[in-house]
């Protein structure tokens, strides 16, 4: 048995006859038309043809109204992948933003890296061991003491010794 399906016609209103074209063209795409492979979504593929100079608008009123159409389309579909692209650094700047503010740590500290903390207070000795553990704890993921793994550091001294400012680069690390 075969099922025969026929589409209904579509007549095009009189006041919009231009956007068929003209002779050179169809819908305002200039002859040859290039074929579509049905791969994605029929505009990504026009715009593509269109990218790699296999489409061509015509210079009638549909081919200039598609020209625009692909400039507006192609800048679009440019700013969304630029959106795309930026989204990991974003998500990260987030993440590191709630890590800090739940953990009750100022804002300032949270561009802090170990080497600009290393060359801030490189001269003192005291901070230098600080630093070296924090980066043992960084590339490994636990402390040593006395050659002994250890799950976590502590760090402790007065205030304004440094403690918040050499952990705050293992936050945005982790």
């Amino acid at each position: 048995m075969t099922a025969t399906l026929t589409a209904p016609t579509y007549t095009v209103p009189h006041d919009q006859f231009w956007a068929q074209g003209c002779d050179r063209c169809r819908y305002g795409i200039q002859y040859p038309i290039p074929a579509l492979r049905n791969d994605r979504p029929l505009y990504q593929e026009r715009l593509t043809q269109y990218q790699t100079g296999a489409l061509r608008p015509c210079t009638c009123a549909a081919g200039l109204n598609l020209a625009d159409w692909l400039g507006a389309t192609d800048d679009n579909e440019q700013a969304y992948q630029n959106d795309l692209a930026a989204l990991p650094a974003k998500l990260a700047e987030r993440r590191n933003e709630t890590i800090f503010a739940n953990a009750g740590i100022p804002a300032k500290y949270a561009a802090y890296t170990l080497a600009g903390f290393e060359q801030l207070v490189g001269a003192d000795p005291g901070k230098r061991d600080a630093i070296l553990a924090l980066r043992h704890y960084q590339q490994h993921g636990h402390a040593l003491q006395q050659g002994e793994q250890r799950p976590g550091l502590l760090l402790w001294g007065p205030s304004g010794a440094g403690k918040t400012g050499s952990l705050s680069p293992l936050f945005t690390d982790l």
